[in-house]
């Protein structure tokens, strides 16, 4: 979440700081089903936001890894607080080297705050995809990803 003035190019915000606006449950269900099972519930009002900080390890593969992160517990509450979601059938995080079977649904992102938002912000979702793209000997193309 990243304050609108900056998202739309004010030149004295930052692009890059993605506030926690006291966000006080984040939930994002697939097709019906919450992911991940439990909502995440930051108190950042009372600095809880262990779950959501190991969101972002967990997220991206590299929870239970010997890789460093260069977002603090500290800073994540301070203003870099994003949240991961592993939404690959595995929980692999795309890390197994196996390719995920393409699939089509619904995602719904529901978010609470524990007090007013002060100004409009953004929400900015990053996603990856595994695709196939093959290109025969007469130069074809065909690919395997879907709008």
């Amino acid at each position: 979440m990243v304050d609108s003035a900056s998202f739309n190019g004010a030149y004295n915000k930052n692009p890059f700081h993605f506030k926690q606006n006291l966000i006080s449950y984040l939930s994002l269900c697939v097709d019906g089903r919450q992911v991940p099972s439990k909502p995440l519930t930051p108190a950042f009002d009372k600095g809880l936001w262990a779950r959501s900080y190991m969101s972002i390890f967990q997220g991206t593969g590299t929870a239970w890894k010997d890789k460093g992160f260069d977002i603090s517990y500290e800073e994540y509450g301070k203003g870099f607080s994003l949240f991961c979601f592993d939404l690959t059938p595995t929980l692999t995080n795309g890390c197994s080297g196996e390719v995920e079977l393409l699939k089509s649904g619904v995602v719904r992102l529901e978010a609470r705050f524990s007090q007013a938002l002060q100004q409009p912000i953004h929400v900015i979702v990053y996603a990856e995809r595994d695709g196939l793209i093959e290109v025969h000997r007469s130069r074809e193309v065909l690919s395997g990803f879907t709008p």
